[in-house]
């Protein structure tokens, strides 16, 4: 049947309409897809999550080395992936992945797998203290209001969760794991060389919180040192300029070279170097402080005591 005119024509009037009113609302909707932030990842990268101490939900952060390429020479060939255990994941993950991949590319480190380990909701752990509770020796910390001394849980966390987890997943020289952090967990990271020595092969702690209940795990060290215990290979860094820029009760340089000083009396000078990086301070270390320091423990021509960036004591 054939429509009239008026009929045609109010049909494709109320199609406009309907179009018109249609479009700014699907233009609303694309301008809100287009708005919508975008989580910036790094390649070839993944994560797991774990449930910690006292149910903590934590994000496990994986970061693949570069595959060995043939046209670069100097990459180290025939080697699992060294697994590098980072603590403060959140901020250090990204750090040591763009640095290892980095010196991989040269020969200064071989292949490394770099495991982030950082709380699932930061900011919801941050406010829990989680922190200071997971990377402490002893619940003597400062008058602040913050809990502490989780240590020993936490570290029983990595040894019996997290490790076990990397080392069936993936392809990796467990012989040569290395544990690094920094502050806390630099802090963490020695406390683990004298409390359970046989958990890393390979120990990088900067800007360590030696000072911690009056500077319990530097007393802690010098009495195994004393006692002749054995040690993993480990490195030990603070900014020289620590001691200036930061509250002179923290001690955060003197205390690394009097580690420096127990060590070279204990004569266990091969296995664990400790020094004071040239113009640097808590927050400008990182950059300096990963690269040395995995170039002392993984690089096959390592760098000399002294050289470079490192103040002799």
């Amino acid at each position: 049947m054939n429509l009239p005119d008026v009929s045609r024509r109010n049909i494709l009037l109320g199609v406009a309409a309907a179009a018109t009113t249609a479009a700014p609302a699907a233009a609303r909707s694309r301008d809100k897809v287009a708005a919508a932030p975008k989580l910036a990842g790094i390649d070839r990268s993944e994560e797991r999550m774990l449930v910690g101490p006292d149910g903590q939900q934590f994000r496990i952060q994986i970061g693949h080395p570069h595959p060995v390429q043939k046209d670069l020479p100097l990459m180290i060939r025939g080697r699992k992936p060294v697994p590098i255990y980072v603590l403060d994941g959140t901020d250090n993950f990204p750090i040591v992945v763009g640095l290892t991949r980095m010196m991989q590319w040269g020969g200064s480190v071989p292949p490394c797998l770099i495991v982030g380990i950082s709380y699932a909701d930061a900011e919801k752990a941050d406010k829990a203290d989680r922190r200071a509770v997971d990377l402490t020796p002893s619940p003597n910390g400062p008058s602040d209001g913050r809990r502490f001394g989780g240590a020993a849980a936490f570290r029983a966390f990595i040894a019996t969760k997290i490790k076990p987890l990397i080392e069936s997943e993936f392809e990796v020289d467990a012989a040569q794991s290395t544990l690094v952090g920094h502050s806390f967990g630099g802090l963490f990271v020695l406390d683990t060389a004298v409390q359970q020595p046989d958990l890393f092969a390979n120990l990088l702690a900067l800007s360590p919180s030696l000072w911690f209940d009056k500077d319990l795990v530097l007393r802690q060290f010098k009495e195994a040192l004393q006692k002749g215990s054995r040690f993993p290979r480990t490195v030990a860094l603070a900014g020289a300029l620590e001691q200036i820029v930061s509250d002179k009760k923290y001690n955060m340089t003197r205390n690394l070279e009097m580690l420096a000083e127990q060590v070279a009396a204990a004569g266990q000078g091969d296995k664990i170097y400790a020094r004071a990086l040239a113009d640097t301070t808590h927050h400008t270390i990182q950059g300096q402080g990963y690269t040395f320091g995995l170039r002392k423990l993984l690089d096959p021509t390592p760098p000399a005591i002294g050289a470079g960036c490192v103040v002799g004591l």
